[in-house]
């Protein structure tokens, strides 16, 4: 690995003890001298000799996790999030980019300061999205409040939508639980990482 400079993703492939199998350790170069190389795998370190390193190189660096948050929201019928969600940095793109892709996008609010916390943000146009709680007279996570929830989507979608098509994120476990309970898809909300 001469020259290769530290931190650069590698894949060493190299004898294990007794010679007679080769494994491959991929990860980031932490150290080399002239008898040995040190690869930090997902694992922790793994230091090889260098007589027996059977071949090394330079891979490209590993490509960015997809967030799973995203990635789940986009194989619903009628994506759910709860505006606290809603209004952070990444999840403000992902809802733009979900209407763009004509997904169903609701933002749950139990607050009944929608109004206020999406003028705050600029985004007033997404005013329509929003599926206040009390407005519907029953506060999730109860079963009447997701009841009356999936009901208030299905009118606004004009068709029956099942239990399972409608995928939630939000922070709070047990807003998801519930959720999970009456019938919806539900992941608790974590930022891409």
């Amino acid at each position: 690995m001469i020259g290769v400079p530290l931190g650069t993703r590698v894949v060493l492939r190299h004898l294990l003890p007794g010679g007679e199998q080769a494994t491959d350790s991929l990860g980031e170069l932490a150290a080399t001298d002239s008898t040995s190389v040190t690869v930090r795998t997902r694992r922790g370190p793994v230091t090889v000799d260098l007589a027996d390193v059977l071949l090394a190189k330079v891979v490209p660096p590993t490509p960015p996790r997809a967030w799973r948050v995203a990635a789940f929201l986009r194989r619903a019928h009628v994506a759910v999030l709860s505006l606290d969600c809603a209004l952070t940095e990444p999840s403000v793109r992902l809802v733009g980019e979900l209407i763009g892709e004509g997904l169903a996008v609701v933002l749950l609010d139990d607050s009944d300061r929608a109004s206020e916390l999406l003028r705050d943000h600029g985004l007033e146009r997404w005013a329509p999205l929003v599926l206040a709680a009390p407005a519907l007279g029953a506060l999730t996570p109860s079963p009447e409040g997701y009841a009356a929830a999936h009901q208030e989507i299905e009118r606004r979608l004009g068709r029956r939508v099942g239990t399972a098509e409608v995928h939630l994120t939000d922070a709070r476990l047990e807003i998801v639980d519930a959720a999970r309970v009456f019938g919806w898809q539900a992941r608790v909300f974590t930022p891409p990482s």
